[in-house]
């Protein structure tokens, strides 16, 4: 792509402006947040006052690159050049011609730290965010023996008023063909750089990885520009080998998803406890929903789709379920030009449960859960059922507010287990890898739960 031509002017007022570190207020990365209820996206076709000069756009760029700089975790930024990162994105930045355009420049510039959790998010975002909104048609895609899937539809959804059934195959999205061909360029693409918020690093198993890129390929399909309006997706669907194809068009709508905690007891006496967020929100319930399962036999926490949250939920939750003080792994955080260390050790309640239990993961179990489910392995000899987690464990302490009310978040501590595995950018292999099958998804069976239960009734009835 041919680089904008600048005025020498602009750019000599530019590198003054870089030569300056402003600073940004912040708020905290979760919880409530003074956000009006409805709140307008960024301009596509215009810039907002205070991004309507290439100073004003060089300035935010170098405060968001400055505070990375000062505060990222790892001092060798995942080895890239921060500082060249910056000099490739600044033109961007300064030819933009609305706000949409110049959030993708700083998108761009912070994502080549292919980290998970550092982002630079618009006010839309950032208030999204907190309200567990996020654009949906009520079916879930993925990947299923090899091909495009419905994985899962909501309940009164678009997805459901329009007949979509867990276990369809999606022949088309969008009018693209998803045949092997297209998976096959997917999967020979290298540059990941595009993707939306980091990279989700690809699992060490060859078969789970190739689904990973196939998965990014249905990603990138779907990608827009910041905060512009969703598309509606019309999806071709073919039920059996030898039906014929159904086509459906799904609008797609914001949606709330606030965290929950579901308990369950099977009659073999082992509870099933699903999390779907470590969310302050839901404290009460779950500590209701730990005391309950003090009886059990066994226990099957259930962290598929839950992306983290709150550290001060898992540090609580974990200890649960210590028996004895343990160093579960180690923290690190900057420390001017390296790095500084710090054990997280968490200590037993009187009343910690001390039965078997099996951790159900998948590709978006991350952060928080991420750090559940290693805790659960290497100190209680936990068993993994699944998939391959996401392997993004860091933590955001703070959220820097832009001067449109847009946010940046840093990655400002990163972990080491006990057994000293670097948690970000290696994803934890489950200890029995378990697809579900069309045939399952169609019938409405869960292959996941029944393996963790059969193996941990083994381990129950085991001398």
């Amino acid at each position: 792509m041919r680089s904008p031509i600048l005025n020498p002017a602009v750019v000599a007022a530019a590198a003054l402006l870089l030569a300056a570190c402003g600073t940004l207020s912040e708020r905290p990365p979760s919880g409530t947040a003074d956000f009006p209820a409805q709140l307008a996206p960024v301009s596509q076709t215009a810039l907002a006052p205070v991004y309507d000069t290439p100073g004003k756009r060089a300035a935010t760029l170098q405060r968001v690159w400055q505070l990375v700089a000062d505060r990222y975790y790892d001092p060798s930024f995942n080895g890239v050049d921060w500082t060249a990162a910056r000099e490739r994105h600044l033109p961007a930045a300064l030819a933009a011609a609305s706000d949409a355009q110049f959030y993708r420049a700083l998108k761009a510039m912070v994502r080549e730290l292919r980290d998970s959790h550092t982002v630079v998010l618009t006010a839309k975002e950032s208030a999204d965010r907190r309200r567990f909104i996020a654009p949906q048609t009520g079916a879930a895609l993925g990947i299923v023996e090899g091909r495009a899937a419905v994985v899962a539809v909501e309940a009164d959804s678009p997805a459901a008023r329009a007949g979509v059934r867990a276990g369809d195959v999606v022949v088309a999205l969008n009018g693209t063909a998803l045949d092997e061909a297209f998976f096959e360029r997917a999967s020979a693409a290298v540059d990941d750089a595009g993707e939306p918020s980091g990279v989700m690093p690809l699992p060490r198993d060859t078969a789970e990885a190739e689904r990973g890129r196939r998965l990014r390929a249905l990603q990138r399909l779907l990608r827009g520009a910041p905060d512009a309006p969703p598309p509606s997706l019309r999806l071709t669907l073919q039920r059996a080998p030898d039906a014929a194809p159904i086509e459906v068009d799904l609008p797609v709508v914001p949606v709330g998803a606030p965290p929950r905690v579901e308990l369950t007891r099977l009659d073999d006496g082992i509870a099933v406890l699903k999390l779907t967020r470590f969310a302050a929100d839901v404290r009460v319930e779950l500590r209701r929903a730990v005391e309950q399962v003090a009886d059990a036999g066994a226990l099957i926490l259930d962290l598929r789709g839950n992306s983290g949250g709150d550290y001060a939920m898992y540090t609580w939750l974990a200890a649960q379920f210590m028996t004895a003080a343990r160093e579960v792994m180690t923290s690190v955080r900057r420390e001017g030009a390296g790095q500084r260390s710090s054990a997280v050790v968490l200590r037993p309640t009187a009343d910690a449960f001390p039965g078997p239990i099996a951790v159900l993961t998948d590709r978006r179990t991350a952060s928080a859960s991420e750090l559940m489910a290693t805790t659960l392995v290497e100190q209680r000899n936990a068993i993994t059922v699944g998939e391959s987690t996401c392997g993004c464990v860091v933590a955001v302490r703070t959220e820097h507010v832009l001067p449109d009310g847009g946010g940046l978040r840093i990655a400002e501590t990163g972990f080491v287990s006990a057994r000293g595995r670097r948690m970000e950018g290696e994803p934890l292999a489950p200890t029995r890898l378990v697809l579900p099958t069309l045939a399952d998804l169609r019938a409405g069976r869960d292959p996941v739960l029944e393996e963790a239960r059969r193996l941990l009734k083994e381990r129950l009835h085991r001398p």
